[in-house]
């Protein structure tokens, strides 16, 4: 979010978002939605570690080296929703279920 395509790369600069903002945002685009755990996690790729980043830059490019928001919740044993939520961090190629859904700001992919 935040970039546009210009025909061969991004352009302009990436924003993040708490994850309601996040949410509200592909709301505002017609046919957008904020990627589960597993489909973001699909893109990583870790055969490109070695350049500092997990995701092929050039299906991808200006992907910042840090944390992305899935619209999967964190829920307890009992599977009662909790304040946090999935994000992968594409400078480990990590899906991680800490994320405070209204205090901490992600990118959006």
């Amino acid at each position: 979010s935040g970039q546009t395509w210009n025909g061969s790369t991004c352009t302009g600069t990436a924003k993040t978002y708490n994850l309601y903002g996040a949410f509200a945002q592909a709301n505002l685009k017609q046919g957008w939605r904020i990627p589960n755990a597993k489909e973001l996690l699909s893109i990583s790729d870790r055969a490109t570690l070695s350049s500092g980043l997990t995701i092929n830059t050039v299906a991808f490019p200006l992907t910042e080296k840090t944390k992305y928001w899935s619209s999967t919740p964190v829920a307890t044993p009992s599977g009662i929703p909790v304040a946090r939520a999935w994000y992968v961090n594409f400078n480990t190629g990590n899906a991680l279920n800490d994320g405070l859904k209204d205090t901490e700001s992600y990118y959006v992919r």
